[in-house]
């Protein structure tokens, strides 16, 4: 069932994830590593980063208390929670990055892991009917040519 995450991200919803690649390979630049409690590579020279402001590694205002124990699931409803998220990857089993990129591409990584991409919720099917909304005054319809 997808309802949406919030305010924030209406068109993102919990629960809606696929996943596009397994095995030695994460997604380039910018990144929120939970584990290590900072955000790296968003320092504004990735195209298509949604964060910018930090350092390489880290810097003011760009580290955060780590977070050592996240299972995929809790990985998945972080990224749809943190802003500029889009897509995340989890090693094993415990360990979650949030990629704060607008795409996707892939480069080798040290250690296996799964990289996935939050899904958009459906749309909403249209009404069977539409609404009509009734005005508080009849219009007015000029009986007059033009000339």
């Amino acid at each position: 069932q997808c309802h949406p995450v919030s305010s924030e991200k209406p068109s993102m919803c919990i629960g809606s994830a696929t996943q596009l690649f397994s095995g030695h390979q994460t997604c380039k630049g910018c990144y929120k590593d939970l584990f290590a409690g900072r955000y790296n590579y968003c320092n504004g020279s990735y195209a298509g980063a949604t964060k910018t402001g930090c350092n390489w590694s880290g810097g003011a205002g760009c580290t955060f208390p780590a977070e050592r124990n996240v299972s995929p699931a809790q990985c998945q409803k972080k990224c749809a929670d943190e802003p500029g998220c889009n897509y995340f990857t989890t090693y094993y089993g415990y360990i979650c990055n949030l990629y704060l990129m607008d795409s996707c591409k892939l480069e080798s990584s040290g250690a296996p892991g799964v990289v996935s991409e939050l899904v958009p919720c459906p749309s909403p099917e249209p009404s069977a009917s539409p609404t009509v909304i009734a005005s508080a005054e009849p219009s007015q319809v000029s009986s007059e040519k033009p000339s």
